[in-house]
């Protein structure tokens, strides 16, 4: 989902190519407008991307806590409880988790 709703600038389309050819720019012109260009899209693209590493990170750990809530969960069911230790080990290694996702 993070990849399909952002839009990247790929780059320049066929609809560009004929313009430049029909304008009759010279081979100058067209590296210059292409340099210029790529300079925008780039901009644009590290913001998208950037957001997209937030969302995909998020997304990851969501499902990491997910698993081990959903891990405790069945385990208690079955146990008929979860003893305390092994609770706080599973919040103690989900922050070690976290804060590590944000330092890497």
């Amino acid at each position: 989902m993070t990849y399909t709703s952002s839009s990247l600038e790929a780059g320049v389309s066929a609809g560009d190519i004929r313009t430049a050819d029909e304008r009759d720019l010279t081979d100058r012109q067209v590296h210059d407008t292409l340099v210029n260009s790529y300079v925008g899209w780039i901009q644009s693209n590290k913001k998208t991307i950037f957001w997209n590493t937030v969302a995909v990170t998020l997304t990851i750990l969501t499902m990491i806590y997910a698993l081990v809530f959903f891990s405790l969960g069945i385990t208690s069911a079955l146990l008929h409880g979860v003893p305390t230790t092994v609770e706080y080990i599973a919040y103690l290694g989900l922050f070690i988790v976290t804060v590590l996702s944000l330092i890497i």
